[in-house]
């Protein structure tokens, strides 16, 4: 049995890396399989994740045309300027009031083996827990995703001595209110998300648990091909 969760979704960036190839701000609106990137993880969090509700964080930039794409299956709410992918999700989580948040990011492809890979991880464990979706990426790659090598709670023994890097890679779930207060005590300045996993499982009786991904960032060129 999930606690209540519910989802949210950071479709706010200006996909800087894709300029010239698509529209500021307007990556999650990409199509694939005759769905937007958005609208198909808004499907995923509601009937996939079983979520309560799926929060959207916009920017100015594309929330017309996402509140018309998704006609009212979400909340949205608006990141005025967007800074960073962390304060995206502070403002995100004011809309929520379950006991577990599921967090996606609005230009990542993510088949629902994934999905249920992350939660089942849940099921299995009744202890407050931090459920990530990772896959290992080769060398020069796994340099523009999150990577969780270094990060100070332990890789899986058959991880640590392969000559790949843990990358997150599709959602993570962590309780609600542990997540609300870390992000309250970073400052502007703090953007990088593995801070809030190492402070989050620094934090008992939080613990990590690993979910295998097969989820796609399409956020450079090169994915999108």
């Amino acid at each position: 049995m999930i606690p209540r969760m519910d989802a949210v979704i950071l479709a706010a960036g200006h996909n800087k890396r894709l300029k010239g190839l698509v529209p500021t701000a307007m990556k999650p609106l990409l199509v694939y399989n005759g769905q937007t990137l958005v609208g198909r993880l808004v499907q995923q969090a509601l009937e996939v994740a079983n979520a309560e509700k799926a929060v959207v964080v916009c920017s100015p930039l594309n929330a017309q045309p996402i509140c018309e794409v998704l006609q009212g299956k979400s909340h949205i709410i608006l990141q005025p300027s967007p800074t960073s992918p962390l304060d995206a999700l502070r403002i995100g989580l004011q809309l929520c009031d379950s006991p577990l948040v599921m967090v996606l990011c609005g230009d990542n492809i993510v088949p629902d083996k994934t999905m249920n890979n992350v939660l089942g991880c849940i099921r299995d464990f009744d202890q407050p827990a931090l459920t990530i979706a990772l896959r290992t990426v080769e060398g020069q790659d796994a340099r523009r995703f999150t990577r969780l090598v270094n990060a100070r709670f332990e890789a899986p023994q058959e991880a640590v001595g392969q000559a790949t890097s843990l990358c997150w890679i599709g959602p993570f779930v962590a309780p609600t209110e542990a997540l609300r207060s870390i992000l309250e005590g970073f400052g502007a300045e703090t953007d990088q998300f593995a801070d809030v996993f190492n402070e989050l499982t620094a934090t008992p009786p939080h613990r990590l648990h690993f979910a295998e991904s097969d989820a796609a960032d399409i956020g450079v060129p090169e994915e999108i091909a």
